[in-house]
């Protein structure tokens, strides 16, 4: 009713559970968690917070997944990307590893090349980056995202007419 307030959104996942409210009562709002979500839908949930760049709350939600399922190496990649993002680098480093002890996934070669970059070792960040893009699979965002670490890179080893090419790459990928 109107004196109870009004869902002003609701998500929902693939099975059509809903796994968050947003609800106002009394004029204040207030979050509202829902059981019944499955595994996939967690992990597009907390995909979907990092996209909309709800970091705090992806992080929690990958987070989450990785307690459920510690060999969840999609969400343990995501964390060490999320990790790098905030120039984390040990943590970055660590999940990264644990992700690539699962699987080859290239957001962790991602995260840890970053904390290459940061850290001092840009060759080894170009390496990484060079041969993630030379695989021919990987997704627009990731590519982009590989590409503009690549940029990032020529452009601390003083090759700017290569940054410059690999970032205007970066660009036309998305």
């Amino acid at each position: 009713s109107d004196a109870e307030g009004a869902a002003a959104a609701r998500g929902t996942g693939k099975t059509g559970q809903v796994f968050e409210s947003f609800a106002e009562r009394d004029g204040r709002g207030e979050r509202q968690g829902r059981g019944g979500a499955g595994k996939a839908d967690a992990e597009d949930r907390a995909s979907a917070l990092e996209s909309l760049g709800d970091l705090i709350e992806a992080r929690a939600a990958y987070e989450r997944v990785v307690e459920r399922e510690p060999a969840n190496a999609r969400a343990t990649a995501a964390l060490a990307w999320l990790a790098a993002r905030r120039a984390d680098w040990p943590e970055a480093r660590s999940r990264g590893a644990a992700a690539l002890a699962v699987r080859d996934d290239p957001v962790a070669r991602l995260a840890i090349a970053l904390a290459d970059l940061r850290e001092g070792d840009p060759a080894a960040a170009e390496s990484v980056t060079r041969k993630l893009l030379e695989q021919g699979s990987l997704p627009p965002h990731e590519r982009s995202a590989a590409q503009r670490l690549l940029a990032e890179t020529l452009d601390v080893l003083d090759r700017p007419a290569e940054a410059y090419a690999a970032y205007a790459e970066a660009n036309a990928v998305l």
